[in-house]
């Protein structure tokens, strides 16, 4: 159960069913619940601030491990966050 809902719940369009595919061969791999979770929501905190496309499940959790990668928020999305702020 715990494994379907960590896929499912990035469910943004794609095929589930790639998306579990992929999960399962990274979890193969040596990848755990806390890998994703993490990647997760820091990506979803990213395309909050940048607003760029969303990636399609299979490819976040693909051979390429996007769910590991840096999603540091850039300078220019933080300032345009305190300026949202300000003016709303």
């Amino acid at each position: 159960a715990l494994e379907r809902s960590t896929a499912g719940d990035y469910g943004h369009g794609g095929n589930k069913q790639d998306a579990y595919k992929q999960y399962k061969a990274r979890v193969f791999e040596g990848a755990g619940f806390r890998d994703f979770e993490k990647g997760i929501k820091a990506y979803a905190k990213f395309i909050e601030a940048t607003g760029q496309a969303i990636k399609h499940p299979a490819t976040f959790l693909g051979p390429n491990k996007h769910y590991l990668n840096d999603y540091t928020i850039p300078e220019y999305a933080k300032k345009q966050q305190i300026l949202k702020k300000k003016f709303i």
